[in-house]
This record gives structure tokens, sequence and C-alpha cells, in this order.
């Protein structure tokens, strides 16, 4: 699987432009020559780096999120050190696990031997005029660490009830539905054995709910003690 490859095989890569291609609409030819990453002295506080990696998870959000993208990081001078910040997981690719800096030049070789595609998109004069970056420093030192999003990863993706979902290709008027995602839940609950509701949608279901470490069929059980439905 190319979730555990580094770098990506060519027929994974291969596979992830055509689904991006059909399913998200996103073409991207490759270059007759790679680019080079920007200077160091050019990229300032603020400036936003957009990622992707052919690997399956990043097409997947790509797609679900009507973007280009599977991941973003952004650039934060400290000290006069350049560093680039995210939140992300430890795995096959990627050494840190958390919200995260790590020092310019370690950060493009951690890139470059992830197989991550990358966009620099420096801010607009005017919106760099605005930027803080005291409150962003400060910001940073605050969450620095803390454990990557899954729990709130479903949420940024469904957050009305039937306007904001993915739809298949070729003519895109099938698309998932609340009745479908809700079996679905219980479903890969217990293929696997409480591992996937535990790290997306559990937390925030039991916190709605004012509940505390209740599994998939018992928050909804309780949704239907309180006369509460899905959208």
């Amino acid at each position: 699987p190319a979730l555990l490859e580094r770098p990506v095989s060519s027929g994974a890569a291969a596979a992830n432009l055509d689904f991006m291609a059909k399913y998200a609409g996103k073409s991207m030819p490759m270059r007759e020559v790679p680019p080079e990453p920007p200077r160091e002295e050019d990229v300032q506080s603020g400036d936003m780096f957009g990622g992707i990696r052919l690997d399956g998870l990043d097409t997947t959000l790509a797609w679900a999120m009507g973007s280009s993208t599977g991941h973003t990081a952004a650039a934060v001078r400290i000290g006069g050190e350049l560093y680039v910040t995210e939140s992300t997981t430890k795995d096959s690719y990627w050494p840190t696990d958390g919200i995260q800096k790590t020092p310019w030049k370690q950060w493009l070789k951690q890139a470059q031997e992830a197989d991550y595609h990358w966009t620099w998109l420096p801010l607009k004069p005017e919106l760099r005029a605005k930027y803080n970056a005291t409150q962003a420093q400060a910001t940073l030192d605050q969450f620095l660490g803390t454990p990557y999003g899954f729990h709130n990863m479903l949420w940024s993706w469904i957050d009305t009830p039937t306007d904001n979902y993915p739809c298949l290709a070729p003519d895109f008027k099938t698309c998932l539905t609340w009745e479908l995602l809700v079996p679905l839940f219980g479903f890969a609950d217990r293929v696997s054995k409480g591992l996937a509701g535990q790290y997306l949608w559990l937390e925030a279901f039991n916190k709605r709910l004012g509940t505390v470490n209740l599994t998939t069929s018992k928050l909804f059980m309780e949704m239907t003690k309180k006369g509460l439905t899905f959208p």
C-alpha cells in the first residue's frame, strides 16, 4: 500500500493521478523539469504550503474537500530562524507526531523523502502587513505537541446536513448521504473493533450528547431516547 511506502511507487502515483482527474476534476501533469524549492530568505512568516502525497489518503481528502491538496503547512520565523509548522501524524514516511515545528532545511529533506508535492503560497503584501507574528508564535507555543486532529477530521468535511458530500464520477449525481453514512458508522466500528469510531467520531458524538465513552451503538440508542435524529 502506498501509505506504507517511501517513496510512493510509480504505479500508485499513476492510479492516484487518474483518480484525481476523474473524481476531483484536477489534472496534475508531470513537469519536464522538477521545480526548485524557494530560497530560505524568500519565505516569510504566514506563507502557506499546500501539499499532496499520491498515496490514496491525501487524494481522498483532496476529493472530499474539492481541493488539490491533502495537507497544509505554514512558515514561521522565530528568532530569525525559519520553521515550517503543521499538524500531522508519525507514520512510515513522517517522523514526528502532532502539532510541530521543523527547521526549514530539515523539513525540506523530510518532505522530499516522503515524496510530497508542495506548492508555496506567499502572503499578499497587504495581508502580510496584517500578520501578527507575536500572536502566531504564542499560539504555536501553546499547542505544540497537541495530537493530530483525527477526532475532528470528519466534521471539518461533513459540516452541513446535505450539501458537502463527495459524489461519484462521471456524472457526479450519486452522492454520499446521511442515510448511508449512519449505518456505515456502525459497520466500520464493528469491523475495526472500535478503532474507527474511537479516532473519527465517538468523541464528537459524546461531546454533543453530553455523554462519556459511549460506543457507536449506545450513542445511537441515547439519541433515540432524547428524540434526536440525524439530518
